[in-house]
């Protein structure tokens, strides 16, 4: 039983962790400081294999031993035992819009980038996509979340040892590397480097708004820039 013993209206979060620690030791000792980023992708990647199991096994049509054995064995995931005990859909994570309710798991985290360079010899552009799930952003004191995304979504010089390899040039040149948002996701989920590069803990306040304008970062071809 991992719901809460007084209210059957969300999950204890203790006992959830006792069961993804069945899953990856990695998890299992909560004195242990471990890495969240790391933990986000386990779980959503865990959902996402019981998704595609679901799909994959359906007893009602396949009743072969190898089904049976099949769904046998994914009957013991902890994390399967979770969502389907407690039937989990996707409004409990996006309430206010139903339109959410059949995306994938993955689908509701996933958003995609264009990565642009630009060699300042040829002028050529290569412009390429990226699939994310999460953004780690830099934090400096006394700034606000929109200085990270604005950080993140600057124009980087390709210099020096860092030069660009331009396939145009046949050589390496010196360019400008940006991204920018080409697809945001229903859900968007930022991640503060609380590190420095001296591996100091940066513990100063990150003011946060409760709703983000993200039209300036994002790419022209956008459609949720709005």
């Amino acid at each position: 039983n991992i719901t809460n013993e007084k209210a059957d209206s969300y999950v204890d979060p203790e006992k959830f962790f006792l069961q993804i620690g069945k899953l990856n030791r990695n998890f299992s000792v909560a004195s242990k400081q471990q890495d969240v980023q790391e933990f986000l992708r386990f779980l959503i990647d865990s959902i996402q294999n019981i998704e595609k199991s679901d799909t994959s096994v359906d007893m009602n049509e396949q009743n072969t031993g190898e089904s049976k054995r099949k769904f046998n064995e994914l009957s013991k995931d902890p994390i399967r035992r979770i969502f389907k005990k407690r039937k989990i859909e996707h409004q409990d994570f996006c309430p206010l819009d139903p339109n959410l309710r059949n995306l994938s798991i993955k689908r509701l985290f996933r958003g995609n980038l264009s990565v642009r360079t630009v060699c300042l010899e040829c002028e050529s552009v290569s412009e390429l996509k990226e699939h994310f799930y999460d953004l780690s952003l830099t934090i400096e004191k006394g700034e606000s979340l929109y200085w990270s995304l604005k950080d993140f979504t600057s124009v980087e010089r390709l210099s020096g040892q860092n030069k660009y390899n331009c396939q145009n040039c046949r050589t390496f040149t010196e360019a400008n590397h940006d991204l920018r948002f080409l697809k945001l996701p229903p859900v968007l989920t930022l991640l503060l480097k609380r590190f420095s590069c001296q591996n100091a803990k940066v513990v100063h306040h990150v003011p946060c708004p409760m709703s983000l304008k993200l039209s300036s970062y994002c790419h022209e071809d956008c459609k949720e820039k709005n």
